[in-house]
C-alpha cells in the first residue's frame, strides 16, 4: 500500500458546499445524535493511494461508547444526480481499505497533525464495531428523493443515513465576499436526524 502522512489540515478555506460542511462539523467537535454525542476527530484522511486527495475518508468520530464512526459527506446547493446509493458504496469501499492496510495505517499515525486526538487506531477502527454513516444536508435528502421519485430505499443495513437541516447557501452567507473564511456550523446543525 502506498500513502503518505497527512500534514494540518486548512481551517480557512474558500468552498462553500461539501467541503465547507466537512469543516464546519469538525470545527463543531460534536454531533447530537438520537440523544447521543458524536465526538469528531480528523477529516480528509487518505486510506489508500499516494495522493493526500485519493482514497480519502471524509469524518472520522467517535460515538459515546468509544467505538469508531466513518462518515461519507455530501452536500447539495442545487438539483443534481447522485444518491445515497453511491455514498453507500464509495464508504464501504473506504473502509475496506482501512480492514485491509490498518497495520499500516497504524504504523504510519496516520492522522492530520491538528486532528481532535494525537492517535486514532485503525486497528480499532477496522474492527466491526465501527459504524458507518452517509450524513448530508436536508436539501441533499429532499432533491434525492425526488429525482429517485421515491423508489430508492435506505436499505443497507450497514450504514446509518443522516440529515442535518441547515440552510442550503448557510456557508455563501458566512463567507460573504471575503476570498476565505472559516465555515462554522450553526446552531440547529448541530442535531442530526436519522433518515429511513
Amino acid at each position: 500500500m502506498k500513502t503518505r502522512k497527512a500534514g494540518a489540515y486548512s481551517t480557512k478555506i474558500a468552498h462553500t458546499a461539501e467541503c465547507a460542511f466537512q469543516r464546519a462539523i469538525i470545527q463543531g467537535k460534536t454531533s447530537l445524535i438520537k440523544g447521543e454525542e458524536i465526538k469528531w476527530i480528523d477529516i480528509e484522511l487518505p486510506v489508500y493511494g499516494d495522493k493526500s486527495r485519493g482514497k480519502c475518508i471524509d469524518l472520522i468520530g467517535k460515538d459515546s461508547k468509544g467505538n469508531y464512526v466513518l462518515c461519507e459527506l455530501k452536500f447539495r446547493k442545487k438539483r443534481d444526480s447522485g444518491g445515497p446509493k453511491e455514498a453507500t458504496e464509495q464508504l464501504k469501499e473506504y473502509y475496506s481499505y482501512i480492514q485491509k492496510n490498518a497495520d499500516d495505517l497504524n504504523s504510519m499515525n496516520l492522522r492530520h497533525e491538528n486532528a481532535n486526538e494525537k492517535k486514532i487506531d485503525w486497528k480499532k477502527v477496522a474492527a466491526q464495531t465501527t459504524r458507518l454513516f452517509v450524513v448530508a444536508n436536508s436539501f441533499y435528502w429532499d432533491t434525492w428523493l425526488i429525482l429517485s421519485k421515491k423508489k430508492e430505499k435506505l436499505d443497507d443495513k450497514d450504514v446509518e443515513y443522516y440529515s442535518v437541516n441547515i440552510d442550503r447557501y448557510v456557508f455563501e452567507q458566512q463567507k460573504v465576499n471575503s476570498t476565505t473564511y472559516t465555515p462554522k456550523m450553526p446552531k440547529e446543525g448541530m442535531i442530526w436526524e436519522e433518515k429511513h
